[in-house]
């Protein structure tokens, strides 16, 4: 997936993944990246069975594109955005 932020708003979008095949397991290379401040930071390489990763979806993220000797590849949950319509929360929660 292309690098791209989800929208230009520059209020926090919370986005949220977890793996199910994790990198040096089921890949070698690839997979989700944030870039802060230019700095490209692979995420896959930090996290671990039972990770759940929280980020800001208004950050520039993507997929690099992932390469598997396993031929089972990358695979990864995105819970769907939930909406509240309690003024205690933001109005959308990922």
């Amino acid at each position: 997936m292309f690098e791209h932020s989800d929208t230009n708003n520059p209020k926090v979008l919370m986005n949220c993944m977890f793996n199910i095949t994790f990198k040096g397991t089921h890949f070698e290379e690839g997979g989700l990246f944030i870039r802060i401040n230019e700095k490209k930071i692979d995420i896959e390489d930090l996290i671990k069975p039972g990770s759940v990763m929280f980020y800001n979806g208004n950050l520039k993220h993507g997929i690099d594109r992932v390469s598997s000797k396993s031929e089972i590849g990358r695979i990864a949950g995105y819970p769907s955005r939930q909406f509240f319509h309690n003024s205690d929360y933001p109005i959308y929660l990922k």
